[in-house]
This record gives C-alpha cells, sequence and structure tokens, in this order.
C-alpha cells in the first residue's frame, strides 16, 4: 500500500505540471474563443 501511495505521489509530482499547464491552455483556449465569438457579434451588429 505504502508503494503504491510513492508511485501516486511521485507522478503527480512529476506529471503534475504538465496536467496544469494542459489545463491552463484550454482555459485559455476557452477565453479566446468566447472573445471571438463576442467580437463576431459586434461586428455583425454594427452591420446592421
Amino acid at each position: 500500500m505504502l508503494a503504491e501511495a510513492q508511485a501516486v505521489r511521485r507522478s503527480l509530482t512529476e506529471d503534475g505540471p504538465f496536467i496544469n499547464f494542459i489545463i491552463k491552455g484550454s482555459d485559455n483556449l476557452n477565453l479566446i474563443a468566447s472573445n471571438v465569438n463576442e467580437n463576431s457579434f459586434k461586428v455583425k451588429e454594427d452591420m446592421k
């Protein structure tokens, strides 16, 4: 059981920064996408 716990802890410390990087990248993509959608809506409204 201790060996399993140590393996989990080791994988979290080794893979954690990479996983956080992926999550932050995903958040940034969502933010960019929402800004693009918002701006395209503004352009359509201005053209009316």
